[in-house]
């Protein structure tokens, strides 16, 4: 068994019982190979799709940072904290 595979799928999300199925089938020898290539293909799209999940986190996250690193170099109040919006709409109102 390929330890480095095993390790891959499991960190991908790939449950044991389908790493089993998969292993059954390359003992079962080359007949299988169209079928272990569907597992493979459905698991690389799988962690496509976790990818740019994590991408568009990460750039929510990014924007985070930016505007916190903003304030932090121009030393001004976080205009999303409640307390200064709600500042902000009352000198707004007079």
């Amino acid at each position: 068994m390929d330890v480095k595979l095993i390790t891959c799928l499991r960190a991908t999300g790939m449950p044991l019982d389908q790493i089993k199925q998969y292993f059954d089938l390359v003992i079962q020898g080359e007949d299988t190979v169209p079928e272990r290539y569907q597992i493979m293909l459905k698991q690389q799209q799988k962690t496509l799709d976790e990818i740019n999940e994590l991408q568009n986190h990460l750039t929510t996250i990014n924007y985070k940072v930016a505007h916190y690193a903003d304030l932090l170099i121009n030393h001004q109040p976080d205009s999303f904290e409640p307390s200064n919006i709600q500042a902000a709409e009352k000198s707004t109102e007079k």
